[in-house]
């Protein structure tokens, strides 16, 4: 059980300072993954960039996803969770549209910080504060890879222990403290899992910022 995010990302420092990494970009999922991500990219000495996503979720159903929408508007889509939620094809087409315009809205509030440095040849760390069914992590990989990276760093505090071998199969290297049986939800790993705003982003942004400026 880990305190809180910013808490959760203090544990996975050593494990990346391990990697030796010569200049590593630390990109973090808003929201939540940016509070785990600031204390790594302050340990690293290097700025906190965001990638943009969005879940695809059911309508009036909360917290129940069935995909994921990366920057780039390519999408993750769970056919058989949007067919037992009975959601016709234009419903999905719907809620692809509706991901797609957030996703942009999003760039405008995070501005310079959603705006990633060139990735060729770079080491990725990529950030987010755990994972549950994994949608986002897995259409958010994909698009990095079209930018290039050297090597891309999934580091999270919490997932599946069926989804260890899938995730070291699609980054390079895996990252994590604990690999329950079964996350039904990334909160329950935390004692502390309050709601973060954009505001809360921008905040633990805008502390890496300030800390390596004054390093």
């Amino acid at each position: 059980m880990f305190t809180d995010r910013m808490a959760a990302g203090k544990l996975l420092v050593p494990r990346i300072l391990d990697l030796k990494l010569a200049d590593p970009v630390i990109i973090a999922i808003p929201r939540g993954g940016a509070e785990v991500a600031a204390p790594i990219a302050v340990a690293l000495g290097t700025e906190l960039y965001v990638v943009l996503s969005k879940k695809l979720s059911a309508p009036a159903i909360a917290e129940q996803f069935i995909g994921a929408v990366s920057p780039n508007g390519e999408y993750e889509l769970d056919i058989e969770a949007a067919a037992s939620l009975g959601l016709e094809e234009n419903d999905i087409a719907g809620l692809i549209f509706e991901a797609k315009e957030e996703v942009q809205r999003r760039s405008s509030i995070y501005e310079e910080f959603a705006v990633l440095p060139d990735l060729d040849g770079k080491d990725v760390v990529l950030v987010d504060d755990g994972i549950a069914k994994g949608y986002t992590t897995r259409v958010v990989i994909k698009y990095l890879r079209t930018l290039n990276p050297g090597t891309l760093t999934l580091a999270v505090p919490v997932l599946p222990k069926d989804s260890v071998e899938l995730f070291s199969g699609i980054a390079d290297r895996l990252i994590y403290i604990d690999a329950p049986k079964k996350v039904k939800s990334v909160g329950e790993n935390y004692s502390s899992f309050h709601q973060v705003d954009h505001g809360d982003v921008l905040k633990a942004l805008r502390m890496v910022k300030i800390s390596i400026a004054d390093c």
